[in-house]
């Protein structure tokens, strides 16, 4: 089957509808109660989620839930993550397909619960290129350049140890739990050892977040031209770019693409929770172009819903297709 699905453009005035060329792959400000299965209608996400035999997810993962704030920055509900004192949880996380891409921009906001205790790595919104899209790379070994790479915005503990310097660094006094430091730690070619990088900003002073306020975060991950160390990774934070590096060898092979997201609060990794605490997130958007505050300003759900083309799998609910995309054989 080769066919092609066409259907009636919605109104222009729409700010959610679906425009293939606004760059814009998944966006939600987590406004419906059921966003998570909407985001995977037609999705090759379905392939990703654990549920069978239609594999879109039922519920949310243990100790992840949307709740109403009044606080929250666009709309009335956030996605939120229940730390476990001495545990990892939330362990899972909601994780979806994208469009193939060699760049992606991803921006969110996110909050510490006031009081929070930085003693622990945090990690968050994260960017995958998988190849195949359901192979997974084992924590701690070496990515070979055809398989699986990725980059996570990650909040450090005061103290940490830098393994592309060989050493333990603070930036407060031992003991001081009360600031974090965004890096982005992410998985390359030339990476120091079999666990990623973490790359700390370098425009700048550093910035520190402390809890209790929302702090609006995006990052840009592109993929290097195979065999040439031209990748790049940004960080900006409340709208100043505080991190850019260049350089960097991701992939051997075109094939390895960016096609995945996740949306988490994982605790880890040789160290856990504190205590019982929360964060907050909001507004999940990626896109193939940089996200501007206009288009972050739009209270969406998933604008578009596409397909990894790699894979020949029969979607989940009644449809093959998206308007205006080719079926898969």
């Amino acid at each position: 089957m080769n066919e092609k699905v066409t259907a009636t453009p919605p109104p222009s005035t729409d700010p959610c509808a679906f425009r293939p060329n606004d760059g814009v792959v998944f966006a939600t400000g987590l406004e419906r109660e059921h966003w998570y299965q909407l985001t995977n209608r037609g999705n090759s996400g379905s392939v990703l989620a654990p549920y069978l035999p239609n594999r879109v997810y039922q519920s949310y993962p243990n100790n992840v839930s949307r709740v109403a704030m009044a606080s929250a920055p666009r709309g009335q509900f956030v996605q939120q993550f229940q730390n476990l004192a001495g545990t990892h949880e939330p362990q899972t996380a909601f994780k979806f397909a994208l469009p193939r891409s060699d760049v992606y921009y991803w921006r969110f906001y996110r909050q510490y619960e006031p009081g929070y205790q930085f003693t622990c790595e945090s990690k968050a919104f994260s960017i995958y290129a998988h190849n195949p899209i359901t192979y997974t790379l084992p924590a701690g070994e070496r990515p070979n350049g055809t398989n699986e790479v990725s980059c996570f915005l990650q909040m450090m503990p005061n103290c940490w140890y830098d393994n592309r310097s060989m050493m333990r660094r603070c930036f407060d006094a031992e003991g001081v739990n009360t600031r974090s430091e965004p890096v982005l730690y992410c998985y390359h070619l030339d990476q120091p050892t079999g666990y990623g990088e973490k790359f700390r900003q370098n425009i700048g002073e550093p910035t520190y977040i402390t809890s209790g306020q929302w702090i609006d975060f995006h990052m840009m991950m592109k993929r290097n031209t195979p065999d040439q160390a031209d990748g790049e990774i940004k960080l900006w934070i409340n709208g100043v770019l505080k991190m850019h590096h260049t350089g960097i060898r991701f992939r051997t092979v075109p094939e390895l693409q960016l096609n995945a997201v996740s949306l988490g609060g994982y605790i880890g990794g040789t160290c856990t929770s504190a205590r019982d605490q929360k964060i907050w997130d909001d507004h999940y958007m990626v896109a193939t172009t940089f996200i501007t505050d206009e288009r972050f300003a739009a209270l969406c759900e998933t604008k578009t819903e596409w397909f990894d083309t790699g894979i020949g799998y029969d979607w989940d609910l009644d449809r093959r297709c998206w308007p205006g995309v080719s079926c898969l054989p």
